[in-house]
């Protein structure tokens, strides 16, 4: 070989490679050198290139098979892969092929021999990107009322669902465990990627039921703004309302709630200190019993003879339930001790 050959490379299963320009020298007289010019300009992803074919499928074998101007595929260990023939060759207008090459001007002369190439349709994958939008659906921690959702897409990755339940357990990072259920806020179970809806609001679960009383204050909102809806779609009857004159029933209040009803506030004392000006404590709804009562005023008050056991009056009547607290009332605080009422504080004093 005397004159440079020139001839364009594509790298096998590449749809948008345009081919790589590859020039011979004459000093390159084995394949195994060409191989190497090979890896250097035109790189493959399977590894280093081991065989040239040419587009009929036709291994060469030695330098001197190679033709000037004509196209060849680079393999590595891996078979021809003609369902993934680069788009430049399976052009249908082979005018356009010659336009569309890096170095045309080598090719007019091989246009009119180039072969045409079909490409089979390939069936649509679940949520694929082909012609249908992948779905997306927002998740939300069951019993967290704080949660604001978080966003999922159901990539073509996502063939089943325990993949989705993997996904959502990473991205949603659940306290109870791993999820192992989706609920819809109205408590339906989702068993199939087929049943998700876009744009649809699901409730996470691991091992534990659907948390109602709980649910998240968006999700809450969200359904509050969908129930007029739904009673513009009822019956006239069941649209049908009590006149403005008729009373509204009243709902229960909650003990010491926020309601209607304010909270209790009471000033606790220690028992034989005479120098303690007190401590202001709210019954708040929180506080359902005694012994949560006693608890508070152990941290508030911190008494020197131990827990508190016992509230008594400056009388000494002894507190035994909440219904008997007074708002604003003065009470002491006992350990296991006596009422001391020789040292009692010189505010009471004062005020009785």
């Amino acid at each position: 070989m005397t004159n440079p050959i020139k001839i364009v490379v594509f790298r096998n299963g590449d749809l948008h490679h345009k081919g790589t320009r590859i020039i011979i020298k004459p000093h390159i007289h084995e394949m195994q050198q060409l191989y190497e010019v090979i890896n250097k300009e035109c790189p493959l992803v399977v590894g280093a290139c081991r065989r040239l074919l040419t587009i009929d499928g036709e291994q060469v074998s030695e330098i001197q098979d190679l033709i000037d101007g004509n196209r060849y595929f680079a393999l590595g260990g891996e078979q021809l892969n003609l369902n993934k023939m680069p788009y430049v060759l399976q052009q249908k207008d082979k005018q356009d092929y010659a336009d569309d090459l890096i170095f045309p001007e080598f090719y007019q002369d091989e246009i009119e021999y180039m072969p045409i190439f079909s490409t089979p349709k390939r069936p649509l994958k679940m949520f694929g990107v082909q012609t249908e939008k992948a779905k997306v659906i927002f998740v939300f921690r069951n019993g967290d009322i704080y949660d604001k959702g978080a966003r999922i897409t159901l990539k073509s990755s996502v063939t089943s669902m325990e993949k989705l339940y993997k996904l959502v357990t990473s991205e949603c990072q659940l306290v109870t465990g791993s999820c192992r259920k989706l609920v819809t806020p109205t408590g339906d179970i989702i068993n199939s990627l087929q049943e998700f809806e876009d744009y649809s609001n699901l409730i996470a679960c691991a091992g534990e039921p659907l948390n109602l009383t709980r649910l998240p204050i968006i999700l809450r909102k969200k359904i509050k703004k969908e129930k007029p809806e739904q009673e513009e779609e009822q019956s006239p009857i069941e649209q049908q309302r009590p006149s403005s004159n008729s009373p509204t029933p009243k709902r229960p209040l909650k003990m010491f709630g926020v309601q209607t009803e304010k909270a209790k506030v009471i000033f606790v004392f220690r028992n034989g200190d005479i120098y303690d000006k007190g401590t202001r404590i709210t019954l708040k709804a929180s506080v359902t019993t005694m012994q949560k009562l006693y608890l508070l005023v152990s941290n508030e008050c911190k008494l020197v003879t131990g827990s508190c056991r016992k509230l008594v009056t400056p009388q000494g009547k002894s507190i035994n339930s909440l219904q008997e607290f007074e708002d604003y009332s003065n009470l002491i605080a006992c350990a296991g001790e006596p009422l001391n009422l020789t040292r009692l504080p010189i505010v009471l004093r004062k005020k009785n």
